[in-house]
């Protein structure tokens, strides 16, 4: 991904639409850019989290640890995240471990 694509993504972001675009190329340095398969896991409910990960195509689902009732470990499905948003918001603030599986 070029700047340019970077700094397109960026602008389709709602959590930075009102940012200027010269801020969002300041930015855009310190952003490393991902495509993943789907069905991949992002990062797992329990583990450590140090990123905040904003979406620029497609939607990544996020799924709690319960226990089924014959004791089972199920993944309880809480959001389905669109383009445009971000997950992962939660680490920035709180150095615990991550809250839910993506």
């Amino acid at each position: 991904m070029d700047s340019a694509e970077l700094l397109k993504a960026l602008r389709s972001l709602r959590l930075l639409e009102r940012v200027p675009d010269d801020k969002l190329s300041s930015l855009s340095v310190f952003l490393k850019p991902h495509s993943y398969a789907d069905g991949t896991i992002l990062f797992e409910q329990d583990t450590p989290g140090d990123a905040l990960l904003l979406i620029a195509q497609g939607h990544i689902r996020i799924s709690k640890r319960v226990l089924g009732e014959k004791g089972e470990v199920e993944f309880k499905d809480l959001a389905i995240v669109p383009a445009g948003e971000c997950v992962g918001e939660m680490s920035l603030m709180d150095p615990g471990p991550r809250s839910a599986r993506a």
